[in-house]
């Protein structure tokens, strides 16, 4: 609980901060590709973008205005996100940066184990590396994969903090956890979210959403058994420093 002390006291100073203007880049231009099967409106435009590679500025307005048009979502990050700036850095790498309209402090917001377990936190602004993979095999069965983006959580921080009697009752199965990295996978024709990185004891955990049902799996298919840690182990393999940030429009 130390680091989830320390980690939130930061983001807790930053309650005030105000919102940093978006890089110099272009605005994304119109209309906003739209990732097929994905469910949730907000990451329906989120994976198309990245699908579509579409580099350039995506201001938070301009996202809820056409998630309205798709719908609405009541799920944390509609009306959360002050902009999103994607830019090459590499042959398929890329940099995104999110910045939010202030830290994130929400109920968690997909049921597990018929519960919502708690709470996501998240400092006001993150910085990630981006790798197209492709096809690659990945787990311990050795499955294809296919559409592999990887991405590197690089500066910010993001908890998910589980109730504690929840905590007692799941195990392992469920804890709090600093999130280090996140990947888009698709196996036959089921398209995966997969979030990893590590509980207060330093150990690995992950979680999958499926983005056709936006729901949590719990417990995961068999299918993707041992690919957060091959994914762990292709991202030390693939960071590079990253530069001084941009400086803003």
């Amino acid at each position: 609980m130390a680091l989830a002390c320390s980690v939130w006291a930061s983001v807790a100073a930053a309650l005030q901060a105000p919102v940093v203007p978006p890089p110099a880049l272009p605005e994304m231009g119109e209309p906003l590709p739209i990732a097929e099967s994905v469910k949730d409106p907000v990451f329906s435009i989120l994976l198309g973008l990245v699908g579509a590679e579409r580099h350039g500025v995506l201001r938070g307005e301009r996202l809820d205005l056409e998630v309205r048009r798709r719908g609405g979502s009541d799920k944390f990050l509609y009306r959360k996100i002050a902009w999103v700036s994607r830019q090459p850095i590499d042959t398929g790498a890329a940099e995104v940066r999110v910045q939010f309209a202030s830290p994130l402090v929400l109920p968690f917001p997909y049921s597990i184990l018929g519960y919502h377990p708690g709470r996501v936190r998240s400092s006001v602004s993150c910085r990630l590396q981006e790798w197209y993979l492709g096809e690659v095999e990945l787990g311990s069965r050795g499955g294809r994969f296919s559409e592999v983006r990887l991405f590197s959580l690089e500066e910010g921080d993001v908890l998910v903090d589980v109730d504690g009697w929840l905590d007692l009752l799941a195990g392992d199965a469920l804890d709090d956890a600093r999130l280090s990295g996140l990947a888009i996978l698709r196996h036959g024709s089921r398209r995966y979210g997969l979030a990893f990185g590590y509980n207060m004891k330093n150990e690995p955990r992950a979680g999958v959403l499926d983005f056709a049902s936006d729901k949590v799996l719990m417990p995961p298919p068999s299918e993707l058994k041992g690919v957060a840690r091959d994914l762990v182990l292709r991202t030390r393999a693939l960071r590079r420093p990253l530069g001084p940030v941009q400086g803003p429009t």
